[in-house]
């Protein structure tokens, strides 16, 4: 854990200072919980696209002190986006999945059966939706059994949790390198033995060559026992009290469907959960990591792709065109709109209104992100005077880096009376 703090004194006689930092620790609502997407990437950049996001979450089951209380919110945010919109959320369970809908309430989706989910949320850059039963363990699913570890015990895994190869043990630091261990096998039976022993085995009778890793710091907790084999419940009964580590397992995994313009190149979705008694309630919540969620998808990614291309402007648009400022209260202003691309900090964007002959006539500054920009003139000049009926160009300056070229387009804009 490490936290940064700057601290700021009005007083050039007095430094700050920090006394004392407290941190409250709270159990998660879900041992982890994985997430991906589908497609992860775009053909056209800025078009509304579906997307759909599978997340499958894993609880604690023992021990008691640490058990998942489960969630029933989730929140969804999509940074550049200003057209979220959730088109249906499924859940999976034993005779399928249960997918919900809009139905003929605002702001309630509803499933075949009548259960219903509220949507808290749902548009902008953001989907919040709040379910009637909590998600938890499913009772009927497999568990994983894990053992503490302590430093310097061996694991047969790599820091990211993957079987350890041979290459991969290579790859260790000297210090990291533990046992490599043979095994004859002997039916469904291993048993380890030698490397000159198993060399002379028949192939039939050669199982595995396990690599293990020296655990460096704290240690932590990993599914197997001493020899490198997969825990189950009687091995991980015969543990010491001291090695019982967590019980975990799968629960119910969920989907959002969901449509959105995607603007920037490497856009991710931010997934949260928790469990909270009301959506006014200030509970934490937990993030959702992009990983394996969903055997038939193989993003494994909350990240999307889009087109890569030199132009940081499109669709410049301006409506009504012609428009009448004449204040009846129909057509009396002219939106400037356009898709912006790319931009990974906010940028300059001008608009300026010009006369056919060069002069300007209205100007405005914004400082923008990517995603789709509108500007509204209401046909008066710089000086508050109605502009004249006429033809105008509308142009449009997008400030880039330091090392590029401001991006400018225009279009010819008509005021009548």
């Amino acid at each position: 854990m490490q936290f940064q703090v700057e601290m700021i004194t009005t007083d050039r006689e007095a430094a700050a200072s920090i006394r004392s930092l407290a941190v409250e620790l709270l159990n998660p609502v879900a041992e982890r919980i994985a997430a991906e997407l589908w497609p992860a990437s775009v053909e056209v950049s800025g078009v509304r696209e579906t997307f759909d996001v599978f997340a499958q979450p894993y609880f604690i089951e023992s021990p008691a002190a640490s058990r998942s209380s489960g969630f029933n919110e989730i929140l969804l945010t999509m940074p550049a986006s200003e057209k979220l919109e959730l088109l249906e959320l499924g859940i999976s369970g034993p005779d399928g999945e249960k997918v919900f809908r809009p139905g003929t309430e605002r702001g309630v989706f509803t499933a075949s059966d009548q259960m219903q989910a509220a949507l808290l949320a749902n548009g902008g850059d953001s989907i919040w939706v709040r379910l009637d039963d909590a998600l938890n363990i499913l009772p009927e699913s497999g568990r994983t059994y894990n053992r503490i570890t302590l430093e310097g015990e061996e694991v047969p895994v790599t820091q990211d949790g993957l079987p350890l190869t041979g290459a991969a043990y290579g790859t260790l630091d000297e210090d990291e390198r533990g046992a490599i261990r043979y095994f004859r096998r002997n039916g469904d039976q291993l048993s380890e033995i030698d490397q000159t022993s198993y060399q002379d085995l028949p192939g039939e009778e050669q199982g595995p060559v396990r690599y293990f890793r020296i655990l460096r710091g704290d240690g932590a907790q990993f599914p197997f026992d001493a020899l490198g084999d997969s825990l189950d419940s009687r091995a991980y009964n015969r543990l010491a009290t001291a090695e019982r580590g967590m019980v975990t397992g799968p629960g119910q995994r969920f989907r959002l469907r969901l449509s959105a313009p995607v603007f920037l190149n490497g856009t991710t979705l931010r997934l949260f959960v928790r469990h909270a008694a009301s959506a006014d309630a200030e509970e934490a919540w937990q993030a959702v990591e992009a990983g394996d969620a969903d055997e038939g998808v193989a993003s494994n990614t909350l990240s999307i792709n889009v087109p890569i291309d030199s132009d940081l402007v499109h669709g410049l648009s301006v409506g009504p065109n012609p428009f009448t400022p004449n204040g009846d209260g129909i057509n009396d202003s002219a939106e400037i709109s356009l898709d912006i691309f790319k931009l990974t900090s906010s940028r300059r964007l001008q608009v300026r209104i010009y006369t056919l002959n060069g002069r300007r006539v209205w100007q405005r500054e914004e400082m923008v992100l990517s995603g789709r920009t509108t500007v509204r003139w209401d046909g008066v000049d710089d000086h508050g005077r109605r502009a004249p009926p006429g033809l105008y160009v509308c142009q449009v300056q997008l400030d880039a880096d330091a090392e590029g070229e401001p991006t400018t387009q225009a279009r010819i804009i008509a005021v009548a009376y």
